[in-house]
């Protein structure tokens, strides 16, 4: 008895799937690509700058998950860039319930972002947390990521009206660069905007991002909004 027990549980460990890290998203499959400049390489697992994105033409890779999905949520991914940059650009990730150029979606109503910006000095790149209530951008202090060709590894986080980025340097929980917070919008998102690109401007873009993984730190999906509970707003 206490053998066909154990062998029960043993069968039981092994059937159940690891919770955690590890669902990397396909950027090839399901995704909108508008990029009319032809200046985004998109991979499975990656989205490069095939030299540079201009904010003159922009681009915007997306996908939408269902009404409401993002609610609280915890995301990673890693990235770079590869060149430094010469004028003010910025490059954003982030959830939205609009499909459009950056300015487009803010315009529209609430979103949420993670920013790298350059102000045109070499290696002089910041990150932050962008929340946009109403199309009013606020937005989080300051992580340098200034070291081109570095990967930078990204967790985004959401609970409730509380929204943190956190940054390292050679792999996730390993050198700590910096974590901010900020108080932001708590409305639930449609779409995943992967990398958009304002198309209004005449910076260039010079970011990868890679290995986007939704699936939260216990498995599964990133907390539909069903789940967190959280009330519709625009």
């Amino acid at each position: 008895m206490a053998y066909r027990l154990v062998t029960w549980l043993i069968i039981l460990l092994v059937s159940v799937p690891a919770l955690g890290w590890g669902t990397l998203e396909d950027f090839t499959s399901g995704w909108t690509h508008v990029d009319t400049g032809n200046t985004l390489d998109v991979t499975t697992n990656a989205l490069t700058d095939n030299t540079y994105v201009s904010e003159g033409t922009g681009a915007y890779h997306t996908k939408s998950y269902g009404s409401g999905y993002f609610g609280d949520f915890s995301i990673r991914w890693y990235g770079q860039a590869d060149a430094s940059c010469s004028a003010w650009s910025d490059w954003y990730m982030g959830f939205a319930n609009e499909v459009d150029y950056w300015p487009g979606v803010v315009d529209a109503g609430d979103s949420l972002w993670v920013r790298i910006r350059c102000d045109g000095t070499a290696g002089n790149q910041v990150a932050d947390i962008v929340s946009v209530d109403d199309g009013t951008p606020t937005n989080s202090d300051d992580i340098s990521i200034g070291t081109e060709g570095t990967n930078y590894y990204f967790q985004f986080e959401r609970s409730g009206t509380t929204a943190t980025l956190t940054i390292w340097t050679v792999g996730y929980g390993d050198t700590l660069v910096d974590t901010v917070n900020l108080t932001a919008t708590n409305t639930t998102f449609t779409y995943c905007h992967a990398y958009n690109i304002r198309s209004d401007d005449d910076g260039n873009v010079h970011w990868r991002m890679n290995d986007l993984d939704l699936t939260g730190p216990a498995g599964g999906s990133a907390v539909p909004a069903i789940q967190a509970g959280h009330r519709r707003r625009r």
